[in-house]
C-alpha cells in the first residue's frame, strides 16, 4: 500500500514537471475581421471592394468579397481601424 502511494505521487510529479516546461503561448497582437456587404435590398454583393484603414498608422488593407457577400481579413495589427 505504501509504495502505490509512492509510486502515484511520484507520477503526479513527473506529470506537473512534464506540463512545466511546456511552451507558453505568447500574446498575439493581430486578429481577424470578417463582415458580410449587402446593397439597399438586402441582397449579397458578391466581388465587392472592401478596405480597412488603420487611423493611428494609414495602413490600408483591401478584400474583395465572395459570392454571399463576406470577406475576410487575417492578421489585422491590433489598432484602431475603419
Amino acid at each position: 500500500m505504501k509504495a502505490s502511494k509512492i509510486l502515484s505521487y511520484l507520477g503526479f510529479l513527473a506529470l506537473s514537471m512534464g506540463l512545466a516546461i511546456l511552451p507558453a503561448r505568447a500574446q498575439t497582437t493581430a486578429g481577424s475581421m470578417e463582415g458580410g456587404v449587402t446593397d439597399t435590398q438586402g441582397g449579397a454583393v458578391p466581388n465587392g471592394k472592401v478596405r480597412l484603414l488603420n487611423t493611428a498608422t494609414g495602413l490600408e488593407l483591401n478584400a474583395t468579397t465572395d459570392e454571399t457577400g463576406r470577406s475576410i481579413f487575417r492578421s489585422c495589427p491590433w489598432a484602431p481601424m475603419r
